[in-house]
């Protein structure tokens, strides 16, 4: 019989799976500068470059999704009319953060934290770099970019009104049944 609570069984899945992303990333690493101080490209065994491969895959996914869905928590919230003030309903990385889970922030911070690891490495050796330290950079950096779309975005700037849109139709006032967000996570 299961007496833990399945939040608990979720977290340790979730640091279980933390741990062993950033174990086998050391790993890969360690082995790569050990190499490249023997002047060697670095010899990294299939089984390591399956599972770098597939946690990092995973961890970008589910970081990824899981600030999406964040996101489109916070603009749900800005646009069902419960937002109060035009100035509380906009949406800012402080809002989209508060959304996210423990888990899901410590994924993205063990991702962003390994992932530089792995770009430094991987401009430090050049041409001595296994082709999945390049790979993982690449794919860091494209995410790092996707990120930093959400970092930086601009705030919606105020226009003035048409006409039509200061005078709702009486279809557009009528309330509509509101769907349930189904909220992703790690």
């Amino acid at each position: 019989m299961n007496t833990k609570p399945a939040g608990t069984v979720i977290a340790v899945i979730a640091v279980v799976m933390l741990l062993l992303f950033a174990g086998i990333w050391t790993w890969i690493l360690v082995l790569s500068l050990i190499d490249a101080a023997a002047g060697n490209p670095a010899s990294i065994g299939n089984e390591f470059v399956v599972a770098a491969g597939a946690l990092s895959t995973l961890l970008a996914s589910l970081t990824s999704a899981s600030i999406g869905s964040a996101i489109a928590d916070v603009k749900g919230q800005k646009s069902d009319g419960k937002g109060g003030s035009p100035a509380s309903s906009v949406m800012t990385v402080e809002k989209v953060a508060a959304e996210l889970s423990w888990r899901s922030k410590a994924a993205i911070v063990v991702y962003i934290l390994v992932g530089l690891g792995v770009l430094g490495v991987w401009l430090v050796m050049d041409t001595l770099s296994p082709e999945v330290v390049t790979a993982f950079a690449l794919s860091l950096v494209g995410w790092l970019i996707g990120a930093a779309g959400i970092v930086f975005e601009s705030p919606p700037t105020s226009s003035p009104l048409t006409k039509a849109e200061a005078a709702p139709t009486a279809e557009a006032t009528k309330a509509k049944p509101r769907k349930s967000a189904r909220r992703f996570s790690i």
